[in-house]
Formats: structure tokens, C-alpha cells, sequence
């Protein structure tokens, strides 16, 4: 609903799944996204996080909830590290791409976590995290 009302209705349309579900009769208007780049954020970090939990075969949507996790980025200029962690360890595993999971990790990692001063703390945990799950590559992969 939050993605909605912020206006980017036309990521979920792109998946037949969803496409008509989410209608301005049953949501209303879209009201424009919030001007904090975090709470426009947060909902598609969510939803990709959601889309990812599961494989395709068990009904996860991997390439719906990837776009998710990109329009997060989008909104926050690639500063909220968290989703980048995230995406590698949601979608990478999930689709079983190292290469991409590894690189993305070593990309957050050699990322200030200063980027953005007012998100310094979710930053600053996904240092931590992408170190962590640099740590199991071998495990998942």
C-alpha cells in the first residue's frame, strides 16, 4: 500500500501477478513520495526482502523483489547500504549468483558508511553484516 500511495504503482505492475491489483479505486490517489529519502525507501526494501524469502518454485519472485531492492537504491542514490546487504544475501542466494554476491559485499565494504551521515548507523550494520556474511560464502554457495 505504502509503495502505492508513494506513486511507484508502475514497479508492481510490471509483474502479472500483481498488475491491476493495486488500483486507485480500492488505494486512492497516490500522494507523492515522502520527502525523506529513507521512508520512500523502506517499503521497497521490504517488499524485496518479502519477494525474496523463498525460491521461485515455492512462489518467491526473485526478479520482482531485485527491482524492489534497485528502486530502494534508486531513492537513496545508493547510499543505504543495508539494501545492498540485503540483496546480496536475499536475492544472490536465492538465485544462486556468487559472483554478484561477493562483488556486491566488497562493494559495501569499501563504501564510507559516513555516505550518508544520517543514516551512519544502518551503515555502519551492514559493515558488519557484509563481513559476516563474506564469512559463510563458502557455506551458501
Amino acid at each position: 500500500r505504502l509503495v502505492v500511495m508513494d506513486g511507484d504503482r508502475e514497479i508492481l505492475d510490471k509483474d502479472p501477478k500483481f498488475k491491476g491489483t493495486f488500483t486507485e479505486e480500492k488505494y486512492g490517489k497516490a500522494l507523492g513520495a515522502p520527502k525523506n529519502p529513507m521512508h520512500h525507501a523502506i517499503p521497497h526494501f521490504a517488499l524485496g526482502r518479502i519477494l525474496n524469502s523463498r525460491g521461485e518454485a515455492l512462489g518467491g519472485n526473485p526478479e520482482q523483489g531485485r527491482r524492489h531492492f534497485d528502486r530502494a537504491l534508486e531513492v537513496t542514490d545508493n547510499k543505504f547500504l543495508l539494501a545492498k546487504v540485503y540483496f546480496a544475501r536475499d536475492y544472490c542466494r536465492t538465485t544462486q549468483n556468487r559472483e554478484l554476491f561477493h562483488k556486491t559485499l566488497v562493494e559495501v565494504l569499501q563504501t564510507d558508511p559516513a555516505i550518508w551521515p544520517e543514516e551512519r548507523l544502518a551503515n555502519e550494520i551492514a559493515h558488519r553484516r557484509a563481513r559476516r556474511y563474506l564469512k559463510m560464502e563458502k557455506e551458501w554457495f
